[in-house]
Protein backbone atom coordinates (compact mmCIF):
# COMPACT_ATOMS: atom_id res chain seq x y z
CA UNK A 1 0.00 0.00 0.00
CA UNK A 2 1.48 3.63 -0.83
CA UNK A 3 2.43 5.57 2.60
CA UNK A 4 0.50 8.31 1.64
CA UNK A 5 -2.31 6.14 1.64
CA UNK A 6 -1.24 3.63 4.66
CA UNK A 7 -1.73 6.44 6.97
CA UNK A 8 -5.40 7.28 6.51
CA UNK A 9 -6.28 4.13 5.65
CA UNK A 10 -4.53 2.02 8.59
CA UNK A 11 -6.96 1.94 11.36
CA UNK A 12 -9.33 0.29 9.25
CA UNK A 13 -6.87 -2.74 8.13
CA UNK A 14 -5.44 -3.24 11.30
CA UNK A 15 -8.09 -3.14 13.82
CA UNK A 16 -9.05 -6.87 14.16
CA UNK A 17 -9.65 -7.43 10.37
CA UNK A 18 -11.23 -4.77 7.78
CA UNK A 19 -13.89 -2.56 8.75
CA UNK A 20 -16.55 0.04 7.20
CA UNK A 21 -15.76 3.63 8.81
CA UNK A 22 -18.24 4.80 11.34
CA UNK A 23 -20.19 8.26 10.62
CA UNK A 24 -17.49 10.25 13.14
CA UNK A 25 -14.87 8.91 10.87
CA UNK A 26 -15.99 9.70 7.68
CA UNK A 27 -17.08 13.30 8.69
CA UNK A 28 -12.99 13.67 9.94
CA UNK A 29 -11.78 12.64 7.26
CA UNK A 30 -14.17 13.46 3.73
CA UNK A 31 -15.21 16.77 2.47
CA UNK A 32 -18.65 18.00 3.05
CA UNK A 33 -20.43 19.46 -0.41
CA UNK A 34 -23.94 21.51 0.48
CA UNK A 35 -26.69 19.51 -1.16
CA UNK A 36 -28.44 22.91 -2.10
CA UNK A 37 -24.90 24.49 -3.72
CA UNK A 38 -25.36 21.09 -6.23
CA UNK A 39 -28.57 21.44 -6.95
CA UNK A 40 -28.22 24.73 -8.22
CA UNK A 41 -24.61 23.89 -10.21
CA UNK A 42 -22.23 25.97 -7.92
CA UNK A 43 -18.54 24.78 -8.02
CA UNK A 44 -17.52 22.62 -5.64
CA UNK A 45 -15.48 19.77 -4.99
CA UNK A 46 -15.01 16.68 -6.67
CA UNK A 47 -15.32 13.31 -5.58
CA UNK A 48 -16.54 9.98 -4.25
CA UNK A 49 -19.60 10.12 -2.60
CA UNK A 50 -19.48 8.31 0.96
CA UNK A 51 -22.60 9.31 2.55
CA UNK A 52 -25.41 12.19 3.14
CA UNK A 53 -26.29 13.66 6.21
CA UNK A 54 -28.83 15.96 6.55
CA UNK A 55 -28.24 19.00 4.06
CA UNK A 56 -24.81 18.02 3.37
CA UNK A 57 -22.91 15.13 1.12
CA UNK A 58 -19.66 13.84 2.07
CA UNK A 59 -17.35 12.64 -0.37
CA UNK A 60 -13.85 11.20 -0.49
CA UNK A 61 -11.77 13.76 -3.01
CA UNK A 62 -9.11 11.60 -3.36
CA UNK A 63 -8.18 10.00 -6.87
CA UNK A 64 -9.31 6.39 -6.58
CA UNK A 65 -11.11 3.76 -9.11
CA UNK A 66 -14.29 2.46 -7.47
CA UNK A 67 -16.27 -0.13 -8.67
CA UNK A 68 -20.12 -0.28 -7.93
CA UNK A 69 -21.70 -3.04 -7.49
CA UNK A 70 -25.35 -4.44 -6.55
CA UNK A 71 -28.36 -6.37 -7.69
CA UNK A 72 -31.08 -5.40 -10.47
CA UNK A 73 -33.22 -2.58 -8.96
CA UNK A 74 -30.46 -1.67 -5.87
CA UNK A 75 -30.61 1.49 -6.35
CA UNK A 76 -27.06 2.21 -7.94
CA UNK A 77 -27.73 4.60 -10.48
CA UNK A 78 -30.23 6.70 -8.27
CA UNK A 79 -28.13 6.24 -5.10
CA UNK A 80 -24.67 6.60 -6.12
CA UNK A 81 -24.33 7.45 -10.24
CA UNK A 82 -26.15 10.20 -10.59
CA UNK A 83 -25.01 12.19 -7.51
CA UNK A 84 -21.47 11.28 -8.60
CA UNK A 85 -22.16 12.35 -11.69
CA UNK A 86 -23.54 15.92 -10.89
CA UNK A 87 -21.17 16.61 -8.30
CA UNK A 88 -18.05 15.59 -11.07
CA UNK A 89 -20.61 17.97 -13.35
CA UNK A 90 -20.00 20.84 -10.60
CA UNK A 91 -16.47 19.72 -10.10
CA UNK A 92 -15.79 20.84 -13.69
CA UNK A 93 -14.35 17.12 -14.76
CA UNK A 94 -14.34 16.13 -17.96
CA UNK A 95 -16.63 12.79 -18.34
CA UNK A 96 -16.68 9.51 -19.97
CA UNK A 97 -19.46 7.72 -19.46
CA UNK A 98 -20.54 4.34 -20.14
CA UNK A 99 -24.71 4.48 -20.92
CA UNK A 100 -26.03 1.41 -22.11
CA UNK A 101 -29.84 2.29 -21.40
CA UNK A 102 -29.41 6.33 -22.62
CA UNK A 103 -30.72 6.97 -19.08
CA UNK A 104 -28.10 8.35 -17.57
CA UNK A 105 -28.07 10.78 -20.56
CA UNK A 106 -32.22 11.86 -20.06
CA UNK A 107 -31.19 12.40 -16.84
CA UNK A 108 -28.05 14.14 -16.43
CA UNK A 109 -27.44 15.83 -20.06
CA UNK A 110 -29.73 18.96 -19.36
CA UNK A 111 -27.92 19.84 -15.85
CA UNK A 112 -24.72 19.01 -17.56
CA UNK A 113 -25.88 21.92 -20.53
CA UNK A 114 -26.58 24.56 -18.11
CA UNK A 115 -23.03 24.28 -16.56
CA UNK A 116 -21.63 24.50 -20.47
CA UNK A 117 -20.99 20.68 -20.83
CA UNK A 118 -20.54 19.28 -24.03
CA UNK A 119 -22.61 16.51 -24.60
CA UNK A 120 -21.39 13.80 -27.34
CA UNK A 121 -22.85 10.68 -27.40
CA UNK A 122 -21.84 7.57 -29.26
CA UNK A 123 -24.24 4.72 -29.53
CA UNK A 124 -22.71 1.57 -30.04
CA UNK A 125 -25.92 -0.46 -31.02
CA UNK A 126 -27.74 1.93 -32.97
CA UNK A 127 -24.81 3.95 -35.44
CA UNK A 128 -28.03 5.84 -37.07
CA UNK A 129 -27.98 7.81 -33.69
CA UNK A 130 -26.18 10.33 -31.37
CA UNK A 131 -22.56 11.46 -32.97
CA UNK A 132 -20.89 9.45 -35.02
CA UNK A 133 -17.40 8.22 -34.92
CA UNK A 134 -15.19 6.33 -37.42
CA UNK A 135 -12.36 4.20 -36.42
CA UNK A 136 -11.10 5.02 -40.09
CA UNK A 137 -11.31 9.04 -40.16
CA UNK A 138 -7.54 9.29 -38.58
CA UNK A 139 -5.73 6.60 -40.48
CA UNK A 140 -7.26 8.01 -43.34
CA UNK A 141 -6.32 11.61 -42.57
CA UNK A 142 -2.78 10.17 -42.39
CA UNK A 143 -2.55 8.55 -45.50
CA UNK A 144 -3.56 11.62 -47.82
CA UNK A 145 -1.03 13.54 -45.07
CA UNK A 146 1.73 11.77 -46.64
CA UNK A 147 2.12 9.19 -43.28
CA UNK A 148 1.23 6.16 -45.16
CA UNK A 149 3.39 3.81 -43.07
CA UNK A 150 1.76 5.28 -39.79
CA UNK A 151 -1.46 5.13 -41.59
CA UNK A 152 -0.99 1.02 -42.37
CA UNK A 153 0.65 0.56 -38.83
CA UNK A 154 -3.10 2.01 -37.40
CA UNK A 155 -5.20 0.03 -39.52
CA UNK A 156 -3.33 -3.25 -39.34
CA UNK A 157 -3.39 -3.02 -35.20
CA UNK A 158 -7.28 -2.51 -35.50
CA UNK A 159 -8.10 -5.12 -37.83
CA UNK A 160 -5.65 -7.11 -35.65
CA UNK A 161 -7.70 -6.09 -32.66
CA UNK A 162 -10.78 -7.00 -34.22
CA UNK A 163 -9.49 -10.63 -36.07
CA UNK A 164 -8.19 -11.57 -32.23
CA UNK A 165 -11.11 -13.80 -31.48
CA UNK A 166 -9.84 -16.31 -34.34
CA UNK A 167 -5.75 -16.31 -32.84
CA UNK A 168 -7.16 -17.85 -29.51
CA UNK A 169 -6.09 -21.61 -28.32
CA UNK A 170 -8.31 -24.02 -27.05
CA UNK A 171 -6.47 -23.68 -23.68
CA UNK A 172 -7.20 -20.16 -23.60
CA UNK A 173 -9.87 -19.61 -21.31
CA UNK A 174 -11.04 -16.13 -21.95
Amino acid sequence: MKAQYRQRYERYLNEGGNRFADVNEVREQAESINISDLKKGKKTSGGFPLMVDNDHIWIDPADHHNLIYGATGSGKTRRLILILIRIMCCAGYSQIIPDVKGELKKKTSGFAKKLGYKIISINMRDFSSGHKWNFLTEPYRLYHSGNKQKACDMVSDTMESLGAEATRTASDKF
